[in-house]
């Protein structure tokens, strides 16, 4: 079985504000949720952060550009 990602804009701070929530259950693994707040088992996880990258430094960091390339290829978006 391949792996997928799924992208949304803002990660919700409560269950009831995400889009994946119905009724008090979540439709992603549809488990029960807790009114006015998130589950501590909430299966989405926030998009780790761009590395910052010195363009000034003589030698740039390989893995810092690989790693940016990746989140830009997730998000659509360029640095």
């Amino acid at each position: 079985m391949s792996k997928a990602i799924l992208v949304i804009d803002e990660m919700p701070n409560k269950c009831c504000d995400c889009p994946y929530s119905a009724e008090r259950y979540c439709r992603l693994d549809m488990k029960k949720f807790p009114q006015g707040r998130k589950r501590k088992d909430c299966p989405l996880r926030p998009l780790p952060q761009r590395i910052p990258i010195d363009n000034d430094s003589q030698t740039l960091d390989c893995m810092a550009i690989g790693w940016n390339a990746c989140i830009n290829e997730i998000t659509g978006e360029t640095e």
